[in-house]
This record gives C-alpha cells, sequence and structure tokens, in this order.
C-alpha cells in the first residue's frame, strides 16, 4: 500500500485553510498553555492551546477529564500517542473537528467519547493513516457524536451482532487476524447492513472466501442505503468465487454491493472468479457500487474468466448513478493488476461508470482485457 487517507478532502481543506496559525487544541508532547484545567474540564483559553499529553495522562489516572475546545479553538489534535490503563473516560468536545494524528490505547477498563460540532458545523471524526483507537477490553464504553458504540474484537462477534440489529452502532476494538476462522463459504455479514460501523483505524487480515454460488459476496454481502462503514482495512484477503446460476452477480473484498457510504476504506488481497453466466461486476473495494466510495483503496489482484460479460474495476466494478443519483468516488485510488480472458469492460479505478461522478481519483495497475473487451488504465 502505498497511501491511506482517512478524511475527506473538504476536511482537510477546511483544516489547512482555517487560518495561519490553526485554531486547534493539540495533545503533544509540548508544554500546556492556553488551557484552563478545573475539576477534571480542560478548555482552551485561546484558538491555539496546547494540552501535554503526560499532564492528561496524570489527570486520567485519577478521574474523568473531558478536553474542550471552547469558542476559541475549533479542532482537537491527538498529535502524540496517548494511553491510559484505568476506568476512566476521556471525553474529546470540539466545535468542529477531532483529529487523530496518533494512536490512542485503552488498555483497561477505561471509556472514550467524541463529539464533533458542538456550536459549529462542517467537522468529523478523522484517523489519519499513522493513528487508530484501541480498546483491551470490549466492556468498554465508546461514544461518537452521542451514539454509543458496540465493540467487537472478532468477525464471528460482528456477524452475531449485526445478524441481531442490522442498523446499530459497532466498532473494531483492535485489529484481527481471521486466518484461525478458516474460510467462509459466503460473505461474514451475510444480512443487508443499514447501520455505522467503525474500524477505528483497525483492520482485518487473511480473510478468506470460497463460495461456490456467487451472488453479492465480500466482507458485507451488501451496504444498504443508511449504512456507513468507516476508517476499516481489509488486509491480505483472498475471495474465490464462481457464479453458476444468479445473475448481476457482484464480488468485492469490502462488500459486493454499496448503495451507503464507504469512508477511508482499504484492501489488499486477490479476487478470482470464474462464471458462465452475463451481467458480472467486480472491484478491488466493492464490487457494485450506487452509493459514494471516499477516501478509499485498493490493492487487488482481480482475475476473472468463463463464458460471461464482466465489469471489472480495480476500485469498483460498476459505479451506478443512474438509478440514485447519489453514487461517486471520491478522493481514491486503485492499484491492482485486472485481468480477463473474456469480453467485458476493464478499468484499472472503474469498470463501468453509469452517470456517476469521479473526483480527484486514480489508478496505477495494469488492466488486461480479452480481444473484444474495452480496457481502460482509468476506466473500461
Amino acid at each position: 500500500m502505498n497511501i491511506r487517507v482517512s478524511a475527506s478532502l473538504a476536511a482537510i481543506l477546511a483544516l489547512a485553510l482555517s487560518s495561519a496559525a490553526q485554531a486547534d487544541v493539540s495533545i503533544s508532547n509540548k508544554p500546556t498553555q492556553n488551557m484552563s484545567c478545573d475539576a477534571g474540564v480542560c478548555t482552551a483559553t485561546a484558538q491555539k492551546a496546547v494540552l501535554n499529553v503526560t499532564d492528561l495522562t496524570n489527570m486520567l489516572a485519577t478521574s474523568d477529564v473531558a478536553v474542550k475546545t471552547g469558542t476559541l479553538a475549533k479542532d482537537i489534535d491527538i498529535d502524540q500517542p496517548l494511553t491510559w490503563a484505568n476506568t476512566s473516560r476521556l471525553t474529546l468536545d470540539a466545535q468542529r473537528s477531532v483529529v487523530l494524528k496518533r494512536p490512542v490505547t485503552v488498555t483497561g477498563t477505561g471509556a472514550f467519547t467524541l463529539t464533533t460540532n458542538t456550536g459549529g458545523s462542517g467537522g468529523e471524526f478523522v484517523i489519519e493513516p499513522r493513528a487508530s483507537v484501541q480498546f483491551w477490553d470490549l466492556a468498554s464504553s465508546l461514544i461518537i457524536d452521542g451514539n454509543s458504540y458496540t465493540l467487537v474484537g472478532d468477525i464471528r462477534t460482528l456477524r452475531r451482532d449485526i445478524a441481531a440489529n442490522a442498523s446499530g452502532f459497532y466498532a473494531l476494538a483492535k485489529s484481527h487476524d481471521a486466518t484461525a476462522d478458516g474460510t467462509y463459504r459466503s460473505s461474514p455479514i451475510s444480512n443487508e447492513f443499514g447501520g455505522t460501523f467503525s474500524g477505528l483505524g483497525n483492520s482485518i487480515a487473511n480473510l478468506a472466501i470460497r463460495t461456490n454460488d456467487a451472488l453479492t459476496t465480500g466482507f458485507f454481502s451488501a451496504i444498504a442505503e443508511a449504512g456507513k462503514v468507516r476508517n476499516f482495512g481489509l488486509q491480505r484477503a483472498k475471495i474465490s468465487a464462481t457464479a453458476g446460476r444468479a445473475f448481476n452477480v457482484a464480488v468485492g473484498i469490502l462488500a459486493g454491493e454499496n448503495r451507503g457510504l464507504a469512508s477511508s476504506c482499504f484492501a489488499t488481497g486477490t479476487i478470482k472468479i470464474t462464471s458462465v453466466i452475463e451481467q458480472e461486476a467486480v472491484g478491488g473495494l466493492v464490487g457494485r457500487s450506487l452509493g459514494q466510495i471516499v477516501d478509499s483503496e485498493a490493492d487487488v489482484g482481480i482475475s476473472a474468466g468463463g463464458s460471461n460479460y464482466n465489469y471489472i474495476g480495480g476500485l469498483v466494478g460498476v459505479l451506478d448513478g443512474s438509478t440514485s443519483g447519489n453514487a461517486a468516488v471520491i478522493n481514491s485510488f486503485a492499484s491492482g493488476r485486472i485481468e480477463t480472458s473474456e469480453i467485458g469492460s476493464v478499468g484499472g479505478l472503474v469498470g463501468e461508470n453509469l452517470q456517476a461522478t469521479i473526483t480527484r481519483s486514480r489508478a496505477t495497475g495494469a488492466a488486461i482485457g480479452g480481444q473484444e473487451a474495452w480496457v481502460g488504465d482509468w476506466l473500461g
């Protein structure tokens, strides 16, 4: 992987252009300044303020702590790694954004609350490439913008929880190696997902799926219109699929179909598919997307064969805005090698684009098609 972007370009520009001296609270190794701390509440007293990370850790050792921008600063940036080991709750309350640039680790049974846009607008919770949030105890509490998240540590727990409530809020507590799971025979998350899932900057490695009856196949079978998947990666995933009966098959490592939002997500691995039907959408990240893919990337090798018509893209097989009007790929990237011996539309980024928007996105992987295929290094 050569990039993994974690914030929308709009948010990055808003942060970069706010002022020459950014209006933020920096949690860093610099001395505390322009912060008023009283009874566990630290509030900025100037547009630019610093809270020393050791000072914060010492406060968390004895009590809950809330860090607030107040009305003067805009954003809260975590610029140094932060860890605490007891039951204390850390609250970050920003007028605009909370930006994690370094890891946050809750090694005890502590709690973490993040609130954006308090008295402001246009902000979001951003996890940059070198950052993550990790919880060592699944009983810990995570609240983001007023929503309480269920922490999960493995695929099977997430699968069970979503089967019980497909519109809930879930977060991956730590990165997970799925090798011990063996090979799944269908999408691990087979229910259509209409909730919010945050990887918190963590990833799942070595997912394996082998199916002889592919429909919509990926880690998520389908992300619904209301579904949101953020800050999540799948590393060294392998999908092997045969599509022998169904029509309009969709296969991608993150999701077979996306009608909602995939933001700051990435996938690496391989997809090998053999089909004896027509209309097959295969993408490194998403097979068919009627929703939005933002700040995401795929480095996935794709091989497709069989007597069918393929739409294959390094990031998305089919990007379809013809019905939803909402389909888009924004600030995203693909680099895997794509190859089919059959008739089809093959693109390094997108296999077929149907009235959808593609902005600030690119592809560098090789795209190879059969004699009657339409092949492009960006779009098929």
